[in-house]
């Protein structure tokens, strides 16, 4: 009986001792949330213990993602659960400095016209800003990042910009009379990282002037490390029977800043300069602003190209030896302008299949005037006409009456346009018709 009994004690301890534990398995809350400026890409929930959890912070336009409410700046964000976690994005606005410059006496006063703040102002704020000269000065322009005579102007404050007023001493001021045309060389300020630069241009015209003319104008733009003055023979047989009077400008540094990152070695506004040549050119007597045209060869080519993407003060325009690039896009409010576009099947330099050479990505030179001519809704499909070993695609009814030409020259290096007095009498046939 009593072996029974101790027998009878062991078996439930046996029993007992056999039976595993399990833990309960926990479970903890996220809570996401997001400040004003941006989203997450979860509003959190329950996860089970050690559970995993990626967090993307979302900012919305005209923001941006400035960390996490932990202290955390990564995006996206780990979050390993062991505890309930309450955790919030956090965004701010994105906003841009305005420096204003003046030079001569005189101020700029700033109005915001949209929300922003008065030093960095908001993106999308509009700020006027009205140039202010004064006692005996006279405001003459605005330079740097926006280029005009108006007074006062608006501005979109979608990035940093730089902007300088121009003033002027009244009794510094040129005479009303208008200047007679003749063959010179003219000098203008123009700031240039932050120096007051003098460049220059040639005006080249005819001995005698007719009177009763308004002559066309035509500028030309020399290639890297060349001087205006090589315009000067090449164009004279037609500015000395008064076919056009050329124009010549001298590029900083004797390159053209195209604006994009080629190996230029200016960073001189170009397009400003070319601005004001033609504010200089309006003091001249017996020119003709509606039959302004632009030549430009290898570099001076790419600042052609440059010139009939973002004006639209010329009529016609004609690169010699360079297409369009990549980092050169045509623009949405780009206008129609007449295109003769040249290229030398051997060029070495700006290879006419196109490809990375000078630090710019060109495009083949055929697609180059296809993008000219879809841009200006030409007829899709070119007239193409053999001339001898060359090759010329035509590209007709563009839109505002213009044409877009394309000249493969078979056996043309990057110097076709020396000795090719043919070249030119081509391409001024061309202009006129515009």
């Amino acid at each position: 009986m009593r072996k029974l009994l101790i027998q009878l004690i062991f078996i439930p301890l046996f029993f007992c001792s056999s039976e595993s534990v399990t833990e309960p398995i926990k479970n903890y809350s996220l809570t996401v949330n997001a400040i004003s400026g941006g989203s997450v890409n979860t509003l959190g929930g329950n996860f089970q213990a050690g559970e995993i959890v990626t967090l993307l912070a979302t900012a919305d336009p005209g923001f941006y993602f400035t960390g996490w409410s932990n202290g955390s700046t990564k995006n996206p964000l780990l979050i390993s659960l062991f505890s309930d976690q309450n955790i919030t994005a956090n965004f701010e606005e994105i906003t841009f400095s305005l420096f204003i410059n003046t030079v001569g006496e005189g101020n700029v006063s700033e109005t915001l016209i949209s929300s922003g703040r008065t030093t960095d102002y908001t993106s999308g704020s509009i700020v006027k800003l009205t140039a202010e000269p004064s006692n005996n000065w006279n405001f003459i322009r605005w330079t740097g990042d926006h280029v005009s005579t108006e007074n006062p102007i608006e501005i979109n404050i979608i990035e940093d910009k730089n902007i300088t007023a121009i003033f002027g001493e009244s009794e510094h001021e040129q005479d009303s009379e208008v200047i007679p045309l003749s063959t010179d060389r003219i000098y203008i300020s123009q700031i240039v990282e932050d120096n007051i630069e003098q460049r220059d241009f040639i005006i080249q015209t005819p001995d005698i002037i007719d009177l009763d003319k308004s002559y066309p104008i035509v500028f030309a733009f020399h290639g890297r490390n060349t001087l205006n003055t090589s315009w000067v023979n090449k164009l004279k047989s037609f500015t000395d029977n008064g076919s056009f009077i050329g124009v010549y400008p001298q590029g900083f540094l004797k390159t053209w800043n195209i604006g994009e990152a080629g190996s230029e070695t200016s960073k001189a506004n170009d397009i400003e300069f070319i601005e004001l040549i033609i504010e200089e050119l309006n003091k001249y007597s017996n020119l003709n602003f509606d039959k302004m045209y632009a030549i430009g060869t290898s570099n001076g080519s790419l600042l052609v190209n440059k010139i009939g993407i973002e004006l639209s003060y010329f009529k016609a325009i004609a690169p010699i030896v360079s297409q369009l690039t990549e980092g050169l896009p045509l623009l949405p409010n780009t206008q129609p302008v007449s295109v003769y576009q040249v290229n030398g099947a051997g060029d070495s330099i700006v290879p006419i299949d196109g490809g990375p050479k000078l630090g710019h990505v060109f495009y083949d030179s055929l697609d180059s005037a296809y993008l000219w001519s879809n841009h200006f809704d030409c007829d899709s499909i070119p007239e193409i006409q053999n001339l001898g070993q060359d090759t010329l695609y035509v590209f007709k009814n563009c839109s505002n009456d213009k044409e877009v030409r394309y000249l493969r020259v078979e056996n043309g290096e990057h110097n076709l346009h020396w000795g090719n007095p043919e070249l030119f009498d081509k391409i001024w046939t061309f202009f006129q018709r515009f």
